[in-house]
């Protein structure tokens, strides 16, 4: 269900048909202006429509099946050092085709929103947020007003640029957003077991590990986040910069109102003309 005020209201079914690659969906779209009272106006929308499900690029997985940093290095007459020089630089992000996702200009550390930071963090959306961990040099980060998520700029040396990454959780929606550069995913909360480690990545060489674990008595979520830049295709645990970012951080839950009703409580729309005075024109 999804109600906007209580008086636009969506109501579907999707059934998940695994053999047949399908989504099965019914939907009924309603308008109510009686708060207690049937609605107005009611119409099915779909019944038991057939939808294809569509193969979803995101972005994630070495474009090149035999990617090696080592050989490419070779390719390129040159050393692996701390920072690459920028020309190197530039012609990996293509060959592994993260340049079209590259946020232009990068995160900044010292723009918003990671302004204002103590010890790296920006908290001052979140008044909930008591106390955060202490975060690696090369990292900032910021809560948003909903409490529930973090958004970090990482400087790789490596590389000589920041990097954005973020993890938002929406327990009201069962839903986690997760964050590289221009890669915005949405999954499902539902499939998720808590205090299990994922892994999101971006082109497989930029890695997003992350562990979200559900402290329903302290209502908080804890999260673990660790940024990996991968690039040994045959080696996936070959990484040439690991940045723990998170450890047992804590998260306070948002309230969540799925009852929403009429911003007018008891409202009317037979009683609406009369309450404000509307001379009745009919």
């Amino acid at each position: 269900k999804k109600y906007l005020m209580n008086v636009v209201r969506i109501e579907f079914v999707v059934d998940d048909l695994a053999v047949d690659k399908q989504f099965k969906v019914s939907l009924n779209l309603s308008l109510c202006f009686e708060d207690g009272k049937d609605c107005l106006f009611t119409m099915n929308v779909l019944k038991d429509t057939r939808v294809p499900k569509v193969f979803c690029d995101w972005g994630t997985g070495f474009l090149d099946p035999d990617f090696s940093l080592t050989k490419f290095l070779k390719d390129q007459g040159q050393a692996l050092v701390e920072t690459l020089p920028s020309t190197v630089t530039s012609v990996l992000m293509s060959q592994l085709g993260l340049d079209r996702f590259l946020q232009q200009p990068s995160c900044q550390r010292t723009l918003s929103p990671y302004t204002t930071s103590n010890g790296g963090w920006n908290g001052t959306a979140c008044p909930a947020l008591t106390s955060t961990p202490a975060l690696p040099p090369s990292t900032s980060c910021t809560v948003p007003d909903t409490c529930s998520g973090i958004q970090c700029c990482i400087y790789i040396k490596f590389l000589d640029r920041s990097l954005s990454v973020a993890v938002l959780l929406d327990p009201c929606s069962y839903e986690i957003d997760l964050r590289i550069e221009g890669l915005h995913v949405k999954k499902s909360l539902l499939n998720y077991k808590w205090g299990e480690k994922e892994i999101f990545d971006l082109q497989g060489g930029l890695k997003l590990q992350y562990k979200i674990s559900d402290l329903a008595s302290e209502k908080m979520f804890m999260i673990d986040l660790t940024f990996d830049l991968c690039l040994e295709k045959a080696t996936p645990s070959d990484c040439v910069v690991t940045i723990p970012i998170l450890e047992n951080m804590k998260l306070p839950k948002p309230l969540c109102n799925w009852n929403d009703g009429f911003s007018l409580p008891n409202f009317s729309l037979q009683n609406w003309p009369n309450d404000k005075r509307i001379p009745n024109t009919a």
